[in-house]
């Protein structure tokens, strides 16, 4: 089993912006914005998201780069956050409040895709039901909500299905966004800012992700019921082809991210399944991927245990992504059928752990709770109890020191 204060080491993230060789993300498992140097593979804190807990886990979701700013769309974080790379400075974009409650699962993430779109991002909504445009050089900011009340009457309150889900197609001055809790996409006009939907007819309840490497032909997974099937819907004809995936049960919710298309290859991985897929375009051939599967067996902790892998990205003819249960990278050499794994650890981590653990602490004692072993590594234990300890420290009561010390470590065994 992992030390806490390895794990507190290892980097790992939802989702990555790439730019000149480095990568900037929201750090998982509790609060930061980090930046990675690929060629080094080494990571560094950048800055802290204000007024947010630093050991809360998803504060944001994805992030996008235009310009100089970096654009952070949150989970469960309160507002939207703007870094401002040039001056090393955060801005917060307030969300309106909602009018009326939507049907949607409160407890789902606010937000879980951006899109960019020239000097645009646009932020769809996951629980929150409007899509965000924000205009990176203006900060002037719009909300698309034409589509709600089409799409609230097929979602049920509490439903974890969302709006939108991974993914999305460009075509022209239009996007093709994949709804979560209906077969249908959601096509937006980046220049009207009005959308039109789309329904499908496809077996699966929802769509979980798409993708396409033409601009005509869409692949979509699945998501809610019937997911055990992948779809190709050729725009042009109108045409949908299925294929059936082995091994997946149909009533998994939620079991791959969107595709990832290279060439005439598809690339499903999982969020749930335990297979990943290649599909064939030229031959329609669907074979489970055994090289990449290695990838996923091979991972013996649960740092993460919800998933199986996220920020997936391809560069070139690489296939990256990070597994959830270990926060180890992984290079997929999609010619070559090989792949290269490794971790990226913070070298910054000495001046922010110690951060870290002494919020930590200090929630504890404010909440007079007691501190479970796999909270905090013993080294910063002692260091937040000696510090304690000094506190009340004068020459009169020196030889108390060490009762103190004993009570404190007992208060907290």
């Amino acid at each position: 089993m992992l030390n806490n204060y390895e794990v507190y080491r290892r980097v790992g993230a939802m989702n990555m912006s790439e730019e000149d060789g480095k990568l900037w993300m929201a750090l998982l498992n509790r609060n930061g914005i980090c930046e990675v140097d690929t060629a080094k593979k080494t990571a560094r804190i950048c800055r802290l998201f204000d007024d947010e807990p630093l050991s809360k886990e998803c504060l944001y979701s994805h992030v996008r780069k235009v310009n100089d700013y970096l654009i952070f769309a949150p989970a469960r974080a309160e507002k939207i956050a703007v870094y401002n790379l040039r001056m090393d400075s955060v801005a917060y974009i307030p969300l309106k409040p909602l009018e009326q409650e939507g049907k949607e699962n409160s407890g789902e993430a606010k937000f879980w895709n951006i899109i960019q779109y020239q000097s645009e991002v646009y932020l769809l909504g996951y629980s929150y039901p409007a899509i965000i445009k924000i205009n990176v050089e203006s900060m002037e900011v719009t909300y698309i909500s034409d589509w709600v009340e089409t799409v609230e009457e097929y979602i049920e309150y509490g439903d974890i299905c969302g709006y939108f889900s991974e993914g999305y197609v460009f075509v022209e001055d239009k996007v093709l966004i994949p709804v979560g809790c209906m077969k249908a996409v959601l096509k937006l006009d980046l220049k009207k800012a009005c959308t039109e939907l789309i329904k499908l007819n496809i077996s699966m309840s929802g769509i979980g992700g798409i993708a396409s490497s033409d601009g005509k032909h869409i692949w979509m997974v699945g998501k809610g019921s019937r997911t055990n099937r992948v779809s190709c819907w050729n725009m042009e004809t109108d045409q949908i082809i299925e294929y059936r995936l082995d091994d997946i049960d149909e009533n998994m919710l939620e079991p791959f991210h969107a595709p990832i298309c290279i060439g005439n290859k598809v690339f499903l991985l999982p969020i749930a399944a335990e297979c990943v897929y290649e599909i064939s375009i030229d031959r329609g051939m669907v074979k489970k991927n055994t090289t990449l599967e290695r990838s996923l067996k091979d991972v013996q902790n649960s740092i993460w245990p919800w998933w199986k892998t996220m920020a997936q990205r391809l560069k070139d003819n690489v296939l990256m992504f990070v597994t959830c249960g270990d926060f180890k990278w992984h290079e997929y050499n999609i010619d070559r059928d090989e792949v290269q794994s490794y971790f990226v650890h913070l070298t910054n981590e000495d001046e922010e752990i110690e951060r870290y653990f002494s919020a930590i602490y200090l929630e504890k004692k404010k909440e007079k709770e007691a501190l479970v072993e796999s909270e905090m590594a013993l080294k910063c234990f002692v260091y937040q109890v000696w510090n304690e300890v000094n506190k009340n420290r004068n020459t009169k009561n020196e030889k108390l020191i060490g009762g103190k010390m004993y009570q404190q470590i007992k208060g907290n065994i």
